[in-house]
């Protein structure tokens, strides 16, 4: 008897596998490297089956990133409009000091104006409307 409890093969009990937490058959992490939508900054999650990426920024970022560069010699010039009152910014410059400047002989009386003793000792606070003493 003890013979043969002893040929019966023991079942030996397998190891427990290390079973990872169950995810729905949908959620993929988003193809963008530089994607930080997930918790902690991890990649955010595709929630279309479709998808590659997690949202629509995401897609145009890599796509963006992927498209080559145009090399560029020289700056770009705007095109100059067809109704143009001036040639260039300078004679815009030019014609508005000419609008906005008061003429030679105005400036010159203006000038003697604000030199006279009245306005320097403060015209403005004067009562009896007489010019004051020189000084």
């Amino acid at each position: 008897m003890n013979t043969a409890a002893s040929e019966t093969p023991v079942e030996t009990i397998p190891a427990p596998a290390v079973i990872e937490a169950p995810q729905p058959p949908d959620s993929r992490l988003c193809s963008n490297p530089r994607c930080k939508k997930g918790p902690d900054g991890t990649p955010g999650i595709v929630k279309s089956r479709r998808a590659k990426y997690c949202c629509r920024y995401c897609r145009v970022d890599v796509c963006r990133r992927n498209r080559p560069k145009p090399q560029q010699t020289e700056k770009a010039k705007r095109k100059r409009r067809r109704d143009a009152k001036w040639k260039d910014h300078a004679e815009r410059q030019r014609e508005y000091q000419a609008r906005h400047s008061l003429p030679r002989f105005v400036r010159e009386v203006r000038d003697r104006i604000r030199g006279t003793p009245w306005i320097k000792a403060g015209g403005a606070r004067m009562v009896d409307k007489s010019l004051p003493e020189p000084l």
